[in-house]
């Protein structure tokens, strides 16, 4: 597979359990165990997914600004700086689509390795991403 041929998460970049990954992250920013996890994920504050120069991340909802790599599969996001910590990720329906629209973009080689094009945020479309494309003449 080509480098930057799909959009990035967890796996790709950090070997390994995801939830073991950010427990590990909590701990070492912290100094202590992470909050535990009772209870319903509908319970949970809710946390999109959003791409990010090529890779599907979250960013905590309390506006700290911790960003996480989230795993293909991620249903919970932990902010280890902010206390705010478990909150559900909510992933959009056209994900794949999105996903397709993006990786249509070069990546850009002075942001080696990372695409600085391939972007999207919670209320775009994929008539949107579409337009911008076309806009760089890219179909």
């Amino acid at each position: 597979m080509q480098p930057w041929s799909e959009i990035k998460c967890h796996q790709e970049n950090r070997p390994g359990d995801y939830m073991a990954s950010i427990m590990s992250r909590y701990v070492a920013v912290n100094k202590d165990p992470p909050p535990l996890l009772n209870g319903s994920l509908d319970d949970l504050p809710v946390v999109k997914a959003e791409v990010n120069h090529g890779r599907w991340i979250a960013t905590c909802g309390a506006g700290c600004g911790h960003a996480l790599l989230l795993s293909v599969d991620a249903e919970v996001y932990l902010c280890s700086d902010c206390g705010m910590g478990w909150q559900q990720v909510e992933w959009p329906k056209d994900r794949t689509k999105i996903e397709a629209v993006l990786l249509k973009r070069p990546h850009d080689v002075r942001a080696e390795p990372e695409p600085a094009s391939r972007n999207w945020i919670p209320g775009e479309t994929i008539k949107m991403l579409r337009e911008q494309n076309a806009e760089k003449g890219i179909s």
